[in-house]
C-alpha cells in the first residue's frame, strides 16, 4: 500500500488479490471509506461505485460486533447444526399416516415457501425504489418507494403468517397427532399462554395433557425440516416451533 492520495500506485502494477487486501485495510481503518462504499451490514452500496484501484471493493463480514471487517469468502463456513437426538429430528413424510394429513401439511409447507419468495422480491422493490428516489428526488419516485413499502409490509406479516400456520399444522398433524392420537386442542389465555393472549394448547384425556393443572411446564416441539421429506419439501420452508403444555 503506497502513501498518498492514490495506494494502489499505477495500474496494472497490483493483482486483484493485492487490491483487496488494500481495501479491506481501508474499510477497518480509514474514516469515511466504509461509509462511502458499503452498508452498516458490510455489503456493497453498489457494483458500479469504485475506489481509486476502479475496482469494487469486496463484499464484507465480520464474526462479531468487535472483530475486524474481512472478505466475506475469507471467512469460515458456519457450523453445522447438532442435534442431541438425530433419530427424533430426522423424521420425514413417511411418518405421517394420515393421508390428509400429509396434503395438508405440503400445502401449508408449499404456502410459506410461496411467501418467503413473495416476500424476496417485494423487499428487492422496496431497495431499489428507494435508492431510486435517492437520486431522482421526485415525486413519482417518492411514490414508487412510498408504494413499494406498503407492498413489503404486506408480504413480511403474510410471510409470518404462513410460518405460524406451518408450525401450528405440523405440531397438530404430525407430532400430536402421532403420538397422542387421544388428544384434542383448547384454546388457553392468561399467564400461561407463553407470548400471546391466546394459543393453542394440547390436551390429552389418558396423558394427562393439559392448561390449567398447576406448575405446567412448556415442552418445545421444533418443526419444519420433519416434513414432508427433502425431496417434496420446498426449499426456503424454513423450520419454526409451536408450544404446548404439559403438567
Amino acid at each position: 500500500m503506497r502513501e498518498g492520495s492514490d495506494p494502489y500506485g499505477p495500474r496494472g502494477s497490483l493483482t486483484r488479490e493485492q487490491i483487496e487486501e488494500i481495501q479491506v485495510y481501508r474499510a477497518n481503518n480509514e474514516p469515511g471509506y466504509r461509509e462511502r462504499y458499503y452498508r452498516k451490514d458490510g455489503t456493497r452500496k453498489s457494483l458500479e461505485i469504485y475506489d481509486e484501484s476502479g475496482q469494487t471493493p469486496p463484499q464484507l463480514t465480520r464474526l462479531s460486533e468487535n472483530s475486524p471487517w474481512a472478505r466475506a469468502r475469507d471467512v469460515p463456513a458456519p457450523p453445522k447444526p447438532y442435534f442431541l437426538d438425530n433419530d427424533y429430528i430426522s423424521v420425514g413424510a413417511d411418518t405421517v399416516s394420515s393421508g390428509a394429513g400429509l396434503r395438508l401439511l405440503e400445502e401449508s409447507a408449499q404456502t410459506r415457501h410461496l411467501a418467503i419468495r413473495w416476500d424476496n422480491l417485494m423487499s428487492e422493490w422496496k431497495t431499489e425504489t428507494g435508492g431510486a428516489h435517492q437520486v431522482q428526488q421526485t415525486h413519482e419516485s417518492a411514490g414508487l418507494w412510498g408504494e413499494a413499502k406498503g407492498s413489503y409490509k404486506e408480504s413480511h406479516t403474510a410471510m409470518g403468517d404462513a410460518a405460524e400456520a406451518l408450525g401450528e399444522n405440523a405440531a397438530r398433524h404430525h407430532y400430536i397427532a402421532e403420538r397422542y392420537r387421544d388428544s384434542r386442542t383448547s384454546l388457553c389465555s392468561g399467564r400461561r399462554a407463553a407470548t400471546t393472549s391466546s394459543t393453542r394448547c394440547g390436551r390429552m384425556r389418558t396423558a394427562g395433557w393439559s392448561s390449567s393443572r398447576p406448575r405446567a411446564v412448556r415442552e418445545r416441539i421444533s418443526v419444519g425440516a420433519h416434513f414432508p421429506t427433502e425431496s417434496r419439501y420446498p426449499k426456503g420452508a424454513g423450520s419454526t416451533s409451536t408450544t404446548f403444555w404439559r403438567p
